[in-house]
């Protein structure tokens, strides 16, 4: 096995290529550093345009689950 490569099962339709395997990495480490290098405010911010385009994918009956879970037993 070499120790400069991952391991990969040709076999496996869901095995990743190298390339895809090189771009999935470097996409992840972009991300890591663009998160450590922003501000709280900003980092927030994202966060929460995130959260917000999450729950508008979702349905309304789901929705009104979440809702009633978080705020039912505060009020």
């Amino acid at each position: 096995m070499s120790t400069s490569f991952y391991d990969v099962d040709v076999t496996d339709d869901n095995e990743l290529d190298a390339e895809d395997h090189a771009r999935l990495q470097m996409i992840s480490e972009l991300i890591e550093y663009r998160m450590n290098s922003m501000g709280v405010s900003e980092l927030l911010v994202t966060a929460s345009a995130y959260l917000s385009q999450e729950l508008e994918n979702r349905s309304t009956g789901d929705l009104e689950a979440l809702y009633k879970q978080l705020f039912g037993e505060v009020h």
